[in-house]
């Protein structure tokens, strides 16, 4: 019993989809990682003008 062509081209096929989705895993958990820096420096950014706000002393400018 050999290998026909049909059992190579569906072993290539199943290599290639494997391919597509572990890159398509990769690029979604580096956009995820990129979007929570984001917000974590957003968040900071808040923090910081909220206390900044806090800290000012006219309360007009508040």
């Amino acid at each position: 019993m050999g290998v026909n062509t049909w059992d190579i081209q569906y072993c290539q096929l199943n290599h290639m989809l494997l391919f597509y989705i572990m890159t398509r895993i990769d690029i979604n958990s580096k956009y995820v990682e990129f979007l929570n820096e984001t917000f974590a420096a957003e968040n900071a950014i808040v923090d910081r003008i909220t206390s900044r706000i806090e800290e000012t002393p006219i309360p007009e400018l508040r």
